[in-house]
């Protein structure tokens, strides 16, 4: 730049700089405009992976071995395809409802490109239409699809054939399935355990699986929750973040001859629901059956091997005492199914340890074995293809937490005594939680606890206790084995023998129920009285039937009405979760229930309870050993007298019951759909809950018994609480859980209604005979602390229930009533006892304040 001088003006000095900056952003321009040789051609799909870590099979993935970012390839053949998608808890956090084992969802999902995306979308599997009617030409109308989840390509191959996405928007977020859920907005949030939101920077990948048929994609999901009002279970190492497991899979749509088999509701499969827009009837369902593709090997043959059994490995994780039973467990099934017609339908095979396939691989149906803190599952996931019903694969799931919680070691079959000095205490009021998830495991480790406590108080011998471990393990294994076989649970099936042929082992032959698929109740025998099978060993006569219904290839037409005919028959009777009388208010049928067995439910319900007052005086001689301290004989005491509570809930439902029967018009039947119990029965029932549950002595337990239920100390375990055993706050909840089933708006109002078609027990009646069952054996007597709890909790639930809009007219009435008479009761049993005169005042006022406030 030249020197400023005098003929050089300020004016041509700034348009000499303005060229030079004009000229300088001409050559930026044009170098940025200018095409750069190495944008001109895009990344290829194989550039983009290059030095990635490939994984080959129904799809193809790659990872990137400095993040671990997870790609997928799709192939044109696989657009426009439909795959199953499944996804399952593999490791939960059950502070959040997220266990081991439970299916999260499954569906039909189609992969589709639009221009430069993919889009992923779940199927609507829930219509049918004819392909031969003439609607078909509408299509389907007004039914969604779901895209779930569209994803921009990242890469294409040279071939043109093949795009490349970004897996992690799949496997790393909630958009296939949903794995958290809200908080209850009823409760408050400090109230809740909250997980928090998902932290993509956290989570990450913990297997991935690509075989020929199916692809498993394992995610470690983290969720943070900076300041959570709940700090959860010991099982969180801290509540601010925590990991669910989750297993996604795809599956490839199979393309076989299987022929899909519609349900009927007089037999339990589970089912893929379908509605059928070309039908014109009433109810126009087109429910397909979950079950296996067995073909016969000899078509001809009245018997034959499958070309194809359902093989079944037992994985080299399982514990070597336990695989004979659960090998026995499983091969038990082909004695229903050759009375289908296949002889060997399911095989077992052992996992030799230097296997190189994969569980995940689902080719193998595998028995497996697992260990998380707690009281774990056993449970039997499935896959199925929605739109036929076929199951394709399925492993049976068992975890040592669920069976070290019974106690077990290696040696327990060898050495039942040292089992025997085990004892746990899980309440299970709980699981209600999860409806729609198997828990016989926790039932069973609840009536099995029992059954050891008794045998063991009542010096039972060592075949006797070896018996009842293999009894219960083998039938645990049936019954999950059953789910995987398509079976839903079956609670109607307990009512196959009388109380006394179920005592006798020369009659059941091991087989106590008509079903595996039930939740049966253990049988105990009295000290002195013949033992019968404490469980069930073999499928039963409902179990053969079943599986007849779904998988003898020629029960078609006539011959499948006439099986379905038999299904009044007391032995093939069924009722499935949906009908079961666990909640008071919900089910209708006392037959459908769990914790209930024999013909007559009562009669075994009073002889449990029984049994559990005879043996608890015996426990303090018979619990524990020297050297111990007594938790043991404390959690002996509270397992008998929860079992009593148990027992009181399958009487309870005998009032305002009515017995279902499902069979169709046409069949040959003596019984109506409907039955209202008779009113002997459900008077039988309230004598059995006065004298157990509500009676002055019903929970009469020795002093020197309650002096010695003394708690494990442990550090500051029980810092804020107090030791002592509190026993009537535990029997007054018994006694109100009770009075809440038979005093449930539902029940009473069913008392009424029933009365239209049979039933001879009326509200009144009822409220009458529960009301002198509280009152009447003490009116002239002291009344001792239980029974004091007692009608006052009584007491002011008819205050409650007369004010409660959920009560139906008569039976208002009807409380209104029972307080009057009450009123009259204290004024008469007035006494100058320093205990029971200001409980009966005190009940004076309740009702008189009550009355006065209306």
């Amino acid at each position: 730049m030249p020197a400023i001088n005098s003929n050089f003006s300020l004016k041509h000095y700034c348009s000499y700089i303005a060229m030079i900056v004009c000229a300088l952003l001409a050559t930026i321009t044009a170098q940025a405009v200018e095409p750069q040789e190495e944008d001109e051609t895009p990344l290829t799909l194989e550039d983009y992976v290059d030095g990635m870590e490939a994984f080959d099979g129904l799809f193809t993935l790659y990872q990137d071995p400095e993040t671990g970012s997870l790609s997928m390839a799709i192939h044109q053949s696989q657009l426009n395809t439909e795959f199953l998608y499944y996804a399952f808890i593999e490791d939960g956090v059950a502070d959040a409802f997220n266990q081991r084992g439970m299916p999260v969802t499954e569906y039909v999902i189609e992969i589709k490109q639009y221009f430069d995306r993919i889009d992923f979308v779940k199927k609507n599997t829930s219509f049918y239409i004819d392909e031969k009617s003439t609607l078909s030409n509408g299509g389907y109308a007004n039914i969604s699809d779901s895209v779930l989840a569209s994803i921009y390509v990242e890469a294409t191959s040279e071939s043109g054939e093949i795009v490349l996405i970004n897996a992690d928007e799949l496997f790393q977020t909630e958009k296939l399935a949903q794995i958290t859920f809200n908080l209850d907005p009823d409760s408050p949030a400090y109230t809740q355990f909250d997980i928090g939101q998902l932290n993509l920077d956290k989570s990450s990948y913990t297997h991935i699986g690509v075989y020929p048929d199916n692809m498993n994609i394992r995610s470690a999901y983290v969720y943070t929750n900076e300041k959570p009002y709940v700090y959860g279970s010991a099982a969180l190492a801290d509540a601010r973040a925590n990991t669910i497991n989750v297993q996604h899979s795809f599956v490839k749509m199979p393309d076989n001859d299987f022929e899909p088999r519609f349900d009927d509701q007089r037999v339990g499969f589970f089912t893929k629901q379908v509605s059928d827009l070309t039908s014109f009837e009433l109810n126009p369902y087109r429910d397909l059956i979950t079950r296996w593709h067995l073909v016969k090997k000899y078509p001809d043959k009245p018997i034959s091997e499958p070309v194809e059994p359902i093989v079944w490995w037992i994985e080299n994780t399982v514990p070597y005492e336990y695989r004979e039973i659960m090998k026995a467990g499983v091969l038990a099934w082909n004695s229903a199914f050759e009375k289908s017609g296949f002889k060997n339908a399911l095989v077992v095979k052992i996992q030799p340890d230097d296997a190189t396939w994969s569980a995940d691989d689902i080719r193998y149906n595998v028995i497996r074995y697992s260990n998380s803190p707690g009281i774990g599952w056993a449970f039997g996931p499935s896959y199925i293809n929605p739109r036929t019903g076929q199951i394709l694969g399925g492993d049976v799931m068992f975890e040592q937490s669920f069976i070290s919680g019974y106690g077990f070691r290696g040696d327990v079959l060898a050495n039942p005594d040292a089992f025997f000095d085990h004892v746990s205490l899980q309440d299970n009021r709980s699981l209600s939680k999860h409806p729609k998830h198997c828990r016989k495991c926790y039932q069973m480790q609840e009536m099995f606890d029992f059954g050891r406590i008794a045998l063991t108080a009542t010096n039972a011998s060592v075949s006797e206790k070896r018996k009842i471990i293999e009894q219960m393990l083998m039938e645990l294994m049936l019954h999950e084995v059953g789910h995987v076989l398509g079976l839903m649970h079956n609670m109607k099936a307990s009512n196959l023998h009388s109380l006394k042929d179920a005592l006798n082992p020369a009659v059941t032959k091991g087989i106590t129920t008509s079903s595996v698929m039930d939740y049966t109740a253990l049988l105990i025998a009295k000290p002195g009285e013949l033992q019968g099978d404490f469980f069930t060993t073999a499928p039963g006569p409902y179990d053969d039937w079943a599986i007849q219904f779904g998988y003898d290839p020629n029960l078609v037409g006539d011959k499948r009405k006439q099986h379905l005919a038999r299904s009044t028959e007391r032995a093939l009777m069924f009722g499935n979760d949906a009908d079961d009388m666990r909640s008071p208010g919900i089910g209708i049928d006392p037959l459908v229930n769990i914790w209930d067995m024999t013909s007559d439910n009562i009669a075994y319900a009073r002889y449990q309870m029984e049994l559990a007052n005879e043996i608890i005086p015996l426990l303090r001689n018979r619990i524990g050993k020297e050297g111990e301290s007594w938790l043991k004989l404390r959690l002996a005491v509270e397992r008998a007298i929860f079992h009593k509570a148990r027992n009181a809930s399958v009487v309870a439902s005998y009032i305002g019951g009515i017995e279902v029967n499902r069979y169709n018009q046409g069949q040959s039947s003596n019984l109506a759909p409907y039955t209202p119990i008779d009113l002997k029965t459900q008077q039988r029932a309230m004598a059995v809950l006065a004298e157990h549950i509500f009676a002055p002595a019903a929970f009469s337990i020795p002093d020197d018994i309650l002096q010695h239920i003394a708690i494990q100390r442990r550090g500051f375990d029980h810092y804020g609480t107090t030791e002592d055993p509190k026993l009537i706050e535990m029997i007054g909840g018994i006694q109100v859980e009770t009075l809440e089933r038979v005093m449930h708006p539902v029940v009473l109002a069913r008392l009424t209604d029933t009365q239209m078609y049979g039933n001879k027990y009326s509200v009144n009646q009822m409220m009458t005979e529960l009301t002198a069952a509280i009152f009447k054996q003490d009116i002239k007597n002291l009344v001792n602390p239980i029974r004091m709890n007692l009608q006052i909790a009584y007491t002011d639930m008819l205050i409650g229930s007369f004010k409660n809009t959920d009560y139906d007219n008569i039976s208002k009435a009807v409380m209104f009533s029972q307080l009057k008479s009450i009123e009259r009761i204290v004024e008469k049993g007035k006494t100058n006892d320093e205990a029971t005169s200001p409980h009966r005042e005190y009940l004076a006022y309740l009702i008189t304040s009550s009355l006065d406030d209306d």
